[in-house]
C-alpha cells in the first residue's frame, strides 16, 4: 500500500496540470550602447554625468506568472528562476553567460524579482567582486553642471527596512 501512495504522488507530479519543464542558459550584460563612447547622461536637474565604472552583483533572478506583492518579499509565483549570482559590468553591453543557466516550466512572466546582495563566494574569482567588496554595487565617474565639475565614486544605500 505504501508503495502505492508513493507512486499516486510520484503521478501526480508528472506535470500534468502546468507548463513544460524547461532548462535554458541564461545570459546578463550592461546597458546596450556603444562601448567605444563614454557613457553620459543628463540627470533632471541638469548636471552632465559621465560614469567611468559601474559594477552590480545581481542575482538570484526569479520570474513570476504572477506579481509580487508590493508589501512582501518575495511573494511572487515563480515560473522560471536562475537561482546564480552573476557580477556585471553595467556599462559592457556584452551578454555573459550567469552560472548554472535558468530552470522553471514554460509559461508567460509577468515580473521578475532579482537578488541585489553583496558578491557571494562563487564569485571569489571575479575582478569585479573586488570592486564591490561587502557592497552589492559601485559606480564611479564626473558630473558636470556649467563651470562646476565632482568626481565622485560609491555604493548605492539600501534602506533594508523597505526591503
Amino acid at each position: 500500500m505504501r508503495r502505492a501512495v508513493w507512486l499516486c504522488a510520484l503521478a501526480a507530479c508528472a506535470n500534468t496540470t502546468g507548463g513544460d519543464l524547461i532548462e535554458l542558459p541564461f545570459q546578463a550584460g550592461g546597458v546596450a550602447r556603444d562601448a567605444a563612447q563614454p557613457f553620459t547622461f543628463t540627470t533632471p536637474t541638469g548636471w552632465s554625468v559621465t560614469l567611468d565604472s559601474a559594477v552590480i552583483a545581481l542575482g538570484p533572478f526569479y520570474f513570476n506568472v504572477d506579481p509580487p506583492s508590493t508589501d512582501e518579499f518575495r511573494s511572487g509565483v515563480v515560473i522560471v528562476q536562475a537561482t546564480e549570482q552573476t557580477i556585471v559590468d553595467a556599462l559592457d553591453p556584452a551578454l555573459h553567460a550567469v552560472p548554472g543557466g535558468a530552470n522553471g516550466e514554460t509559461g508567460s512572466a509577468v515580473a521578475v524579482e532579482i537578488g541585489l546582495l553583496a558578491p557571494d563566494a562563487t564569485n571569489a574569482g571575479d575582478p569585479n567582486a573586488g570592486v564591490l567588496g561587502p557592497v552589492f554595487a559601485y559606480v564611479s565617474g564626473t558630473a558636470t553642471s556649467g563651470s562646476a565639475s565632482v568626481a565622485a565614486s560609491g555604493s548605492p544605500a539600501v534602506n533594508q527596512s523597505l526591503v
